[in-house]
């Protein structure tokens, strides 16, 4: 099956032509990063060569960062011995906690992905069987297991909907509508009531999909031109259209939380797998990262600042800020075709504080003028920087109808920016994408009773610079 050559053990196969071309390379500059030599690049980014790849086991390297340990955990595969196949690890952002969740020594685990709520984590496992492959779930603390597909076809690359009603998948399977073997991938959605629908109905393999942060989008790779593509769809699996739009290879899709970027890999530089992100539309294609050994399987940070991804030379998870830079390793000895999984941020809610009283939430600025007036307004605050935000929800918090910033001069604003006051950032009536969360391109807001946080990137103020901002329940 080819499915299987692509993403199991043979897959090894995929990136000989990268290592050979890669180590033909001479590389004299060295620099010192988390305690190894690693070749350095002339885009400044340095990644560690296969020094531990040909011994079995993980690797961690551990940095003590607060910043990094509050961003949850990321999800991987890989084998807890040499012979064994994968399992499903997690492991802290900061590199500590590594922890083996499904612990067998015969059943293939791989392509985990992180239930909204970061309660559980769906993955796809052959269960120890020749050309099988279903999706599980597993309860992250209970270890608690449950089959959703039940023998029915190959199934991989699960993907939750951000309300944690759907399951988005890659399935080879018998079509239903037609009785007829589909012999390649098409993209599945199972629904809560255990319905599965299929989205893409075509004669190439589609595989990997991922939501939009709304929900109302799937991207996902497709290879019905003749080389890979990125292709999004509605949910419905309607208006499915080529983003990427390239004669190269782009795979391995990944959209990132606040809904403006997809990173993905391509081969269109200079026909080595590098990573590279683009506006949730296809436009503003960027290259993010330039060494010679290829990359694979990108995925982003709940707070669309980092990137993480695998280095195949190492089999090394690697992260790195959104805009390719600071490079660092997270760990050693991952499966190079292993899908990585970010945990969202809501898991952390319960996440115990300092101890002493929770800081003073700032009350809203006289200079916000009319902007935090108007009738029905529900929370308003300021960002350190001096903006004022307010917006409204309905009571029952299943809407939010309007949401404003006015922005004073901001402290590190050019002078001929961040002077407007009384702006409108949005209007309209949307659904929370999940309970107690919103997000739309640039904005993210959580709520918890009478306080709310969140983050705003405004292109026309600061150049895009990112505000955190902290507002209390209005009276």
């Amino acid at each position: 099956m080819r499915r299987l050559v692509r993403y199991g053990g043979i897959g090894a196969l995929v990136v000989v032509a990268p290592l050979v071309a890669y180590y033909a390379i001479p590389i004299v500059v060295a620099i010192i990063s988390l305690g190894e030599i690693c070749p350095y690049s002339p885009s400044g980014t340095g990644l560690c060569r296969q020094s531990a790849a040909t011994k079995p086991g993980l690797r961690p390297a551990p940095r003590t960062s607060s910043t990094l340990r509050a961003l949850g955990k990321l999800a991987f595969a890989a084998s807890a011995a040499k012979g064994r196949p994968p399992d499903i690890f997690v492991i802290n952002a900061d590199g500590t906690g590594l922890a083996n969740l499904t612990r067998s020594e015969e059943t293939d685990d791989r392509s985990p992905a992180w239930s909204p709520d970061g309660k559980e984590i769906a993955f796809s496992s052959d269960g120890g069987k020749a050309h099988a492959r279903d999706i599980e779930v597993i309860n992250v603390q209970s270890r608690a297991l449950r089959n959703l597909t039940k023998g029915t076809g190959a199934n991989y690359d699960p993907a939750w909907s951000p309300d944690g009603q759907q399951i988005a998948f890659a399935s080879e399977r018998t079509d239903d509508s037609t009785g007829e073997y589909d012999d390649h991938y098409e993209i599945y959605v199972r629904g809560r009531d255990a319905e599965v629908a299929k989205l893409t109905h075509n004669d190439s393999d589609d595989l990997e999909p991922v939501w939009s942060p709304d929900g109302t989008m799937i991207a996902y790779m497709s290879k019905r031109d003749g080389n890979w593509e990125i292709y999004a769809m509605n949910a419905d699996g309607s208006a499915q259209r080529n983003l990427s739009d390239n004669k190269a290879g782009d795979e391995h899709p990944a959209w990132s939380p606040d809904g403006r970027k997809i990173a993905f890999v391509s081969d269109r530089g200079d026909g080595l797998e590098e990573l590279y992100v683009m506006n949730a539309g296809g436009s503003g294609v960027r290259r993010l990262t330039s060494v010679p050994t290829g990359k694979s399987r990108p995925a982003w940070s709940p707070d669309s600042r980092k990137i993480a991804f695998i280095n195949p030379p190492d089999q090394g998870i690697y992260l790195m800020n959104a805009d390719g830079s600071q490079m660092t390793k997270l760990l050693t000895g991952v499966e190079t075709g292993s899908v990585i999984a970010w945990q969202p941020s809501t898991d952390r809610r319960s996440t115990p504080t300092r101890a002493g009283s929770p800081p003073a939430v700032p009350r809203p600025s006289p200079a916000a003028g009319k902007l935090c007036k108007k009738r029905g307004i529900r929370y308003a605050g300021t960002t350190p920087e001096g903006a004022e935000v307010c917006f409204t929800l309905t009571p029952d918090r299943s809407k939010w109808i309007e949401i404003g910033f006015g922005f004073v001069r901001a402290s590190g604003c050019p002078h001929t920016t961040g002077t407007t006051t009384g702006k409108t950032y949005y209007e309209g009536q949307v659904l929370l994408t999940r309970p107690g969360r919103i997000t739309i391109p640039g904005f993210s807001a959580t709520i918890r009773d009478a306080r709310a946080s969140g983050t705003l990137e405004d292109p026309e103020v600061c150049r895009s610079k990112t505000f955190k901002w902290s507002a209390r329940r209005a009276p």
